[in-house]
């Protein structure tokens, strides 16, 4: 019973944040409402869930900057745990058939988030130069470079695409660590389970004059590390 109650008032509120945000970047014209509002709606979603998120911050990100935030992904729960305690102005480089699910898929696609066609090499450089304008905007980008969820939490491999877009952009690759978020949902369950994810931000990665087959494996290594810590 507890879970269809929480399944419920995550669908309300869901529903709720979607229409209100279409409605504030209808009127406004501004998409960057989509973010405040997206915060706003994860850290509900997380208090229904009763998912505590502990951050553990060793960089020394400015508000002044803008980064490539690279992550592992073992949930559906870590989308909403990043844009929770994540700058604001981040987008998230999501695989376009999320925009099948109805409602939510077209507030995705209003949004100023980024869809990746992954079996179209063409459209997925488009979306690359899409984030590259995108932090020329002043937003930072969030990307899993494994591409799918791990579902035992394990690091499967990772794809060149972020380290690609960090060099090409000379930011700064920010590695960050999601602990413990295959947990709250595990396969075949039909209830949340209530706990602690740690989010491990590391410190940022200098990428200019780098290849990025030379950091890729560097940001593999630490998020891994972490994760069997």
């Amino acid at each position: 019973i507890k879970f269809f109650i929480q399944f419920f008032m995550i669908i309300v509120l869901t529903l709720y944040y979607i229409i209100k945000v279409l409605l504030l970047m209808l009127f406004s014209g501004d998409k960057g409402k989509f973010h405040k509002q997206g915060k706003q709606w994860s850290k509900l979603l997380l208090k229904i869930c009763q998912v505590e998120c502990n951050v553990i911050d060793k960089s020394k990100i400015s508000n002044d900057k803008n980064y490539v935030f690279v992550s592992n992904h073992a949930s559906q729960f870590d989308i909403p745990i990043l844009l929770a305690t994540l700058p604001e102005q981040t987008r998230i480089m999501y695989k376009v058939e999320l925009e099948k699910v109805p409602v939510f898929g077209y507030c995705l696609k209003k949004s100023p988030f980024i869809a990746v066609k992954r079996s179209d090499p063409k459209n997925a450089m488009a979306s690359l130069e899409e984030a590259i304008n995108a932090m020329k905007e002043n937003s930072s980008v969030i990307i899993f470079p494994e591409g799918t969820r791990s579902l035992d939490g394990n690091l499967l491999e990772f794809k060149r695409g972020a380290f690609f877009l960090a060099t090409k952009s000379g930011k700064e690759i920010v590695p960050v660590t999601i602990k413990g978020s295959n947990n709250i949902l595990p396969s075949g369950s039909m209830h949340f389970k209530k706990g602690k994810v740690d989010i491990i931000i590391d410190e940022e990665i200098i990428t200019e004059g780098i290849s990025d087959k030379v950091i890729m494996p560097k940001v593999k290594e630490i998020i891994d590390k972490n994760l069997h810590s």
